[in-house]
């Protein structure tokens, strides 16, 4: 008979009257400005593999700047409404833009020509991603609707129906298996690219949901909106581990450093924000700019970001101060006290059953707190499935995919803690 494989998990929380301040050693300076007359820039990204910048403009054109220099590269014309969203990857010699004009387009990379057109939606396109083997082609639109194309051929696969107001964003995990939504109907969805089923839904906010972002290792999701909150959740329960409070009017625009640590915002409110996803607190708050800030992206290759403002012609290149290359180059890594895995792990298995803690962070085991009550989450798994949970001896439920949420009451002084999680 095969054994249980037993896993015990020892923190400790200490019970305090204070927290501790955060240093101020993260920052970010306008780095370059890229300007072009008439361009009235509405999206701005990186191309997937950083060297290159598009944008879509008030002119309807999309114009593709070399990131590093700032100089025009190419333009590409004939379109007869703004595009709202670009995905540009060089190395997948693969050119999409999506808009107003109710269609995707494709580009040749090469000649510039328009080369496919993916109609069927009834409203204009507001979102659009590409999967990770650049096999399908996701977009979302006014019509309510999400379709899922495939791109070697420009048919549609299927439809998802069941957002009832615009939706807004949609992206591709990681790994290629989900896809997130965010609609002005407040739900966020996950749903299963191969079945086209809903794997996880949560009304995610009190008001429109404006961009949603995996984290890079997938393991996490973000989401902003109307509501001036971005919010995090774990991937693909949705439970919501960390909300981050400081915009004061809706937000517009989100994005994740590499190693998903740290994230970038901008709002109504006309200001750009970088946060600490664990510690749900503002690094750094830009000046106000000269309008709503429309979109931020973090360059891939290396601690800079970019962002377009409405009825502007500029669009800025910011450098993260703060910031070692490592970061850039590791990435995919999740944030603190989440993929770090505070645990240990059986001899017999060198692996399994495994504790992972969302929130809070413990470092050495342990974490300061102020109050009288810690909220843990956190997950449990092994393949072999998980017989038990247990907290000081007590039974801790948990979901289907090991997600475990904890309400603990505190007493002043140091609180020892044991997660213990027995296989079947």
């Amino acid at each position: 008979m095969k054994p249980k494989i037993f896993l015990l998990l020892i923190l400790f929380l200490l019970c305090a009257g204070f927290t501790f301040p955060l240093k101020a050693q993260y920052f970010f300076n306008v780095k370059q400005t890229f300007h072009e007359t008439d361009h009235q820039v509405f999206f701005a990204g990186y191309s997937e593999e950083g060297n290159f910048v598009a944008t879509t403009g008030s002119d309807n054109n999309i114009i593709i700047w070399n990131a590093e220099s700032g100089i025009i590269f190419r333009t590409l014309v004939g379109l007869k409404k703004r595009q709202n969203d670009v995905f540009y990857s060089e190395e997948g010699d693969l050119l999409l833009s999506g808009g107003e004009d109710q269609v995707i387009t494709r580009w040749d990379t090469k000649t510039l020509e328009m080369t496919a057109t993916f109609s069927g939606h009834q409203g204009p396109v507001k979102s659009i991603d590409v999967s990770p083997d650049r096999k399908l082609l996701a977009s979302g639109s006014s019509d309510h609707m999400i379709r899922i194309w495939d791109i070697g051929n420009h048919s549609m696969i299927y439809e998802l129906k069941e957002h009832n107001k615009d939706v807004n964003a949609v992206q591709f995990s990681p790994d290629g298996r989900l896809l997130a939504s965010g609609s002005a109907d407040k739900k966020l969805i996950l749903w299963n690219v191969s079945s086209g089923s809903i794997k996880g839904f949560t009304q995610a906010h009190n008001g429109w949901i404006r961009d949603v972002k995996f984290s890079p290792d997938g393991k996490l999701m973000a989401s902003c909106g109307d509501d001036k909150l971005i919010k995090i959740w774990t991937v693909p329960d949705l439970v919501n581990i960390k909300t981050l409070k400081g915009h004061k009017k809706w937000v517009q625009t989100i994005d994740f450093t590499p190693d998903g640590k740290y994230l970038v915002s901008g709002g109504h409110d006309k200001l750009i924000m970088l946060w600490d996803v664990n510690e749900e607190k503002v690094l750094y708050q830009s000046e106000k700019q000269a309008q709503i800030v429309l979109s931020v992206r973090i360059n891939p290759l290396q601690p800079d970001f970019i962002s377009s403002c409405l009825l502007s012609e500029n669009m800025n290149k910011w450098a993260l101060s703060g910031f070692e290359m490592a970061q850039w180059e590791g990435g995919g890594t999740g944030m603190p006290g989440q993929p770090d895995e505070v645990q240990r792990t059986d001899q017999a298995t060198g692996e399994y059953p495994q504790i992972e803690i969302f929130s809070p962070e413990f470092k050495n085991n342990s974490v300061e707190h102020n109050q009288g009550e810690i909220f843990i989450v956190g997950r449990v798994q092994d393949p072999a499935g998980i017989n038990a949970l247990l907290l000081n001896r007590k039974p801790v439920s948990f979901s289907e995919t090991g997600i475990f949420q904890i309400n603990q009451n505190l007493i002043k002084g140091e609180n020892r803690l044991e997660l213990a999680a027995i296989n079947n």
